[in-house]
């Protein structure tokens, strides 16, 4: 995906992507952004969410990061780190994991904790939904093939082929043909 480099003001760069709807996944952290971009001695941070919607900052080097519930809380947390001078943020479209140890909040990590378990939880009851669905509807099925044998062999028993059951009439005598 084409991407583009901006310097906002106060140092801080936005990468956005040229196009897209839904960022895809990806599993590497970019490189820090060229020396004519951003000068060496300002430090970088990246900032993106995670495949759960949480937000991500992380410095270029990969020595520190963590999980946020807002994207606010992901910005403190890289200005905090940067210094009294400032730093550059870079926001990445692409939604990433973090690949070092959190040192985020500890609400997101317990919100995210809980969300991975009802996710999985409510994953398992659907899977139980539907495979009760499946069973019901397997026995649906047998139930309407056991009708239809059942109505060939009385045809073939008590009429012997010479009518055919039929329950639309309001005597529900059989109709010969």
């Amino acid at each position: 995906m084409p991407q583009r480099t901006e310097v906002l003001h106060g140092g801080r760069a936005k990468v956005a992507a040229a196009g897209g709807s839904r960022p895809p996944l990806t599993s590497r952290w970019p490189q820090r952004p060229s020396a004519h971009i951003v000068s060496e001695t300002i430090p970088v941070f990246f900032i993106a969410c995670n495949s759960d919607g949480f937000w991500i900052a992380r410095d270029a080097a990969g020595q520190t990061g963590g999980i946020f519930l807002t994207k606010r809380s992901a910005l403190r947390f890289a200005k905090r780190l940067s210094g009294p001078f400032g730093g550059a943020t870079v926001f990445l479209p692409d939604r990433i994991e973090l690949d070092i140890k959190d040192q985020g909040d500890r609400i997101a990590a317990f919100v995210a904790n809980i969300k991975r378990r009802l996710v999985g939880t409510f994953r398992k009851g659907v899977r139980k939904l539907l495979a009760s669905q499946q069973i019901l509807l397997a026995t649906i099925s047998q139930a309407r093939s056991d009708e239809r044998r059942n109505r060939a062999a009385i045809e073939r028993d008590l009429f012997q082929g010479r009518a055919r059951y039929s329950t639309k009439n309001d005597d529900d005598l059989p109709v010969i043909r």
